[in-house]
């Protein structure tokens, strides 16, 4: 079922909101009433202020209002107010109001599919949110709402519906073609005109386009550069739809031109690994932060040898997610990717973490003093090469793990002697030590690290949501579906409500 359209009157969302703070029995017995007045509308007829509150909710106002709401309008923003209000009251399956359809249920006894059901809103089909079983709450019809709009309401099968009006819709999508250039806003005009739901008019004008009877530009693809800047905007909490509007492309191209740009980066992880690939036992990351530092001389509790062997054994878990999944691939796919990424990312950061007494002590006998006492002038310029020393020995080991403490130590003595043509880059502003996010090639991929930072913009249960839903504080990540199911919601509501989280975190002046 589509997200459900914006409010077309100012008193059916004035009545919405004041709904908002109504006790449950309150609130359920306006919506059977706005029920039973979407049963008295007629589509062509226009009703006043005053019969509308009087009906929804008993009291007459004294003076007269001065708005009309014409009938069509007023029955769509009716199905709204309920489909909306009902989750605060949600009818329970074999209670009095019968037996409950979901939504698969009541598509297939219309013929349709579950977008299809759009249009057959706006004619006053009701859903209501539903406890149907143990699982969270559902949309579903009663079983007496269903009966009065077959009986009302004459609406043919969806297959031989559109089979009378696809000459219809071609038609008109020929005239209208020199005004929309894309397939996707072409549409929502000829959708509006014929009265079908956006889907079944995209499919009539697709195998149109396929058989040479409608004459279409087809979208070009979004280049790499491009692809990059979506990712970045999307880490940074830049709406899907902004992107889409400044690129002048739909929301989901932009949802699919950053999958792209991920799995990109996730193949070159894949075809060039931090430590060589081998099976092994997986075992639980560690709780890192997505803006760890690297200290020398600071005391971390990480075992190199099990970080090593962990770092293997994610990066097969890697493999096996990534190799079905594509850009058009769902969430439960592309979590179990992301899922990979960032725990294959902290076992690496554990190796890293575990070598930092053997850089330390090569800074010591450089130094002549303890690594911890340098002066940060001299951190900036010496710590960055000596970190791409140690990735590079790491990357470069062929007889495990066991001896990457020596090996990194005379690595760093070597490069230490070379002192003079070391640069100042991927600092901490302290100059205390590294953020190893900087020296992570596919950190595009990984959550932003600005975000652990920003948790003072969000309230206490919105900062449990965000370390469960983005990973911070050291968590793993939560699919959408097992996050919705424990919480008792829709997939969609904790997806609206990541986005939005993100939003606000990105939005951080200090980030």
């Amino acid at each position: 079922m589509p997200r459900r359209p914006e409010f077309r009157s100012s008193v059916i969302a004035d009545l919405n909101r004041q709904l908002e703070w109504a006790p449950e029995a309150v609130r359920r017995k306006r919506l059977e009433s706005a029920e039973a007045l979407i049963r008295d509308i007629d589509a062509d007829r226009g009703y006043p202020m005053d019969f509308i509150t009087f009906r929804l909710t008993g009291y007459r106002p004294d003076e007269a209002g001065q708005e009309v709401v014409v009938g069509a309008a007023l029955r769509a923003d009716l199905v709204t107010m309920i489909q909306v209000a009902s989750r605060g009251c949600p009818l329970e399956a074999g209670g009095s109001r019968g037996p409950l359809r979901d939504l698969d249920q009541v598509a297939a006894s219309f013929g349709r599919s579950r977008s299809g059901l759009r249009s057959m809103r706006d004619q006053g089909l009701v859903l209501w949110w539903s406890r149907l079983g143990d699982g969270p709450l559902r949309l579903a019809a009663p079983d007496d709402m269903l009966t009065w709009f077959r009986t009302a309401v004459d609406v043919a099968p969806g297959s031989s519906r559109v089979a009378g009006q696809v000459e219809d819709i071609e038609r008109r999508a020929a005239a209208m073609a020199s005004r929309h250039g894309d397939l996707a806003s072409l549409s929502r005009a000829v959708a509006q005109d014929v009265g079908c739901s956006i889907d079944t008019v995209r499919g009539v004008l697709r195998r149109a386009v396929d058989a040479g009877r409608l004459a279409l530009a087809k979208g070009t693809r979004l280049d790499d550069r491009q692809g990059t800047l979506i990712l970045r905007g999307v880490r940074r909490g830049v709406s899907a739809t902004a992107l889409a509007s400044r690129l002048g492309i739909g929301v989901p191209s932009v949802h699919r031109a950053c999958r792209r740009a991920q799995m990109k980066r996730i193949k070159r992880v894949l075809a060039s690994p931090p430590v060589p690939r081998s099976d092994g036992e997986e075992t639980e990351p560690p709780r890192l932060r997505w803006d760890a530092v690297l200290v020398p001389g600071r005391d971390v509790d990480v075992d190199v040898v099990s970080s090593y062997h962990g770092t293997a054994a994610a990066l097969e878990v890697l493999a096996e997610a990534a190799s079905g999944c594509t850009a058009r691939s769902g969430i439960d796919a592309w979590v179990r990717v992301e899922a990979a990424v960032q725990a294959m990312t902290r076992h690496w950061w554990g190796v890293l973490l575990g070598l930092t007494p053997a850089v330390a002590a090569a800074l010591s006998q450089w130094s002549g003093r303890p690594a911890a006492t340098l002066p940060a002038p001299v951190m900036v310029r010496v710590l960055p090469p000596l970190v791409d020393a140690m990735i590079d020995t790491v990357k470069r080991s062929e007889d495990g793990p066991e001896r990457l403490s020596q090996r990194v130590r005379a690595a760093c003595d070597r490069r230490l002697v070379q002192v003079a043509t070391m640069s100042d880059r991927g600092m901490s502003a302290s100059g205390e030590g590294v953020f190893l996010i900087r020296h992570t090639p596919w950190r595009l991929v990984l959550p932003d690290p600005r975000w652990e930072r920003s948790f003072d913009r969000l309230q206490d249960d919105d900062v449990d949501f965000a370390c469960t839903q983005l990973a911070l504080r050291g968590q793993t990540l939560t699919s959408p579906a097992a996050l919705a199911a424990r919480l008792g919601t829709s997939v969609q509501s904790i997806v609206a409500r990541t986005a939005a989280i993100r939003s606000r975190l990105g939005s951080d002046p200090n980030c």
